[in-house]
């Protein structure tokens, strides 16, 4: 499943500044895409659980609108987007609405991906799935509160400096993937630009040389790049990376048309995690129809061979009655058990097992 990086996320919100001034005219949804059409000829596109991107066509609707679409359009259509940013530096995007009162439409895009409509008072208006942490809980008519923040890739040389000696043990690569959110290939990037191995101890490091690597990795020009691996992309990538070059790889203007290609190109499925969840109980279900299928052919071929055979299994029954009343049910259970086609005789239940 392909993502954006909190980094990427950085890039693409200086793309998304085009969004300002601009009205939302219309608001669409396909299953967990969005689209916002705004004035311009500007739409801005929403794939949950992870990609968004600025297109000037068209991208997802339906026929008819959904629940979810129709309470958006309730409360933002005619919208002017007055600002967009990324909250620190998370997988998180903002657009400042405003029309009579104001509005934050929040763009969530990590584990499940949400999108999240907030009043002034920042309360909850709206929004496309509740969720529940141990730390959170997204729904209707709540408070809406952010997810716990590490430093981020925009940390001061003392707090990386800190950060370093308070994890010497750690590896460095998953320092900078895990603690600063630049996921493993752009960790692993830093590091060789760095002239590192990414298995290297943090202790075994220098870190204003590592920092100084870092600040020139995230502030560099962006320069799109798709990945790709055995026809299939696996990586989008704000900038040409030493890491990947022995890859295919195809260059791009900006990450929106980049992040767009790949959709249409490739027919990149996103799936979030409720998607899935359902897509498991829906197999589930399949397995228990045909076993449920498999047990009454089962039982219906039972009561077919007990019909074809009822006299000889009628003759038991009152041949094993008869001995029972005269000689008592220990004769009845030898009897049955010298007979042909009896397998078991259970004694307790006072039943036998004839093997047709």
């Amino acid at each position: 499943m392909l993502q954006l990086t909190s980094l990427d996320i950085t890039n693409i919100v200086n793309e998304l500044q085009q969004l300002v001034g601009k009205r939302i005219t219309k608001i669409y949804q396909l299953d967990s895409s969005f689209t916002f059409k705004c004035s311009n000829s500007l739409n801005l596109n929403i794939v949950l659980p992870g990609l968004i991107f600025l297109s000037d066509k068209l991208k997802y609707a339906t026929p008819q609108a959904t629940n979810f679409a129709m309470s958006l359009r309730k409360h933002i259509a005619n919208a002017k987007v007055m600002r967009v940013g990324q909250v620190a530096c998370e997988r998180i995007i903002k657009l400042t609405l405003h029309k009579l009162d104001k509005f934050q439409l929040i763009i969530e895009l990590f584990s499940k991906g949400n999108l999240l409509l907030v009043d002034s008072n920042g309360i909850i208006k709206t929004l496309y799935s509740t969720q529940k942490w141990q730390s959170r809980e997204l729904k209707r008519g709540l408070p809406y509160t952010e997810p716990p923040f590490n430093l981020g890739f925009m940390l001061t040389f003392g707090e990386f400096k800190q950060l370093v000696n308070d994890n010497k043990k750690e590896k460095i690569a998953k320092l900078l993937a895990v603690q600063l959110g630049l996921g493993g290939i752009y960790a692993e990037e830093i590091c060789r630009r760095a002239g590192y191995e990414q298995g290297l101890k943090a202790a075994a490091v220098d870190a204003k040389k590592l920092y100084t690597e870092l600040k020139s990795f995230i502030n560099q020009p962006t320069n799109p790049t798709l990945y790709i691996k055995t026809e299939q992309p696996f990586f989008l990538s704000s900038y040409q990376l030493v890491t990947l070059s022995q890859f295919e790889q195809k260059g791009f203007n900006s990450l929106s048309s980049m992040i767009e290609f790949c959709l249409l190109k490739y027919k990149v499925k996103q799936h979030n995690g409720e998607s899935e969840k359902l897509k498991r109980v829906l197999n589930l279900q399949k397995q228990h129809i045909k076993e449920l299928e498999s047990s009454v052919e089962e039982d219906r071929r039972k009561g077919e061979l007990i019909y074809e055979n009822y006299e000889l299994l009628s003759s038991l029954i009152s041949k094993a009655k008869d001995i029972a009343m005269k000689q008592g049910w220990k004769a009845a259970y030898t009897w049955l058990e010298r007979q042909p086609g009896v397998v078991k005789v259970n004694k307790k239940q006072k039943s036998f097992t004839v093997e047709l």
